[in-house]
């Protein structure tokens, strides 16, 4: 009986500690992106920005995996704007897209994907996913896993010829291009 009770507690306590690693594990994942965010947007031209203003990033479907995004950004600027980070459920939900830079759409909003794109189809918003198959759906640049385990993006030079956001030239030196 007494081995038993301990054959539970160790698979127990492992069973925590796998839980525990995940979620380091995806937490920092959520800071590789953030810092991936930050560089894009250096090379990243938005028409008419006014640089007083704060740069708005919205992320879709909050998670508390999504907290690691808002700490990396803390205390950071893009420019030379202030950095806010924004969640909703619902991109309907923010009342004026006006204000706001980028999206960032998480695996869970995939679903949703044609609505996102049309919803900021005419405004001056940077898409970012991390979901297979968005770029070819889209979006502007998109995050994903490659098979030695490290983040990469693509790009969809198209999308970019469809929105009034221009891009330098070196993100697609770095990219898989979507065409």
């Amino acid at each position: 009986m007494q081995k038993r009770k301990h054959g539970i507690f160790f698979f127990v306590t492992l069973w925590f500690m796998c839980i525990h690693i995940n979620s380091v594990i995806s937490q920092d994942e959520y800071t590789v992106k953030a810092a991936f965010i930050q560089k894009f947007s250096k090379y990243i031209t938005w028409p008419e920005s006014d640089k007083d203003t704060i740069f708005t990033i919205v992320i879709l479907k909050p998670d508390p995996s999504f907290g690691r995004i808002e700490s990396y950004f803390k205390n950071k600027f893009i420019d030379t704007r202030h950095i806010k980070i924004c969640y909703i459920n619902d991109i309907s939900e923010k009342a004026s897209l006006d204000a706001v830079e980028i999206v960032f759409i998480p695996n869970e909003q995939r679903k949703n994907i044609s609505r996102i794109t049309s919803t900021v189809q005419d405004k001056p918003i940077l898409l970012i996913g991390e979901s297979i198959g968005l770029a070819q759906k889209g979006i502007h640049i998109n995050f994903y896993i490659a098979s030695n385990g490290t983040i990469h993006f693509e790009i969809n030079p198209n999308q970019f010829k469809e929105s009034s956001l221009k891009y330098d030239n070196i993100l697609v030196q770095y990219a898989r291009v979507i065409k």
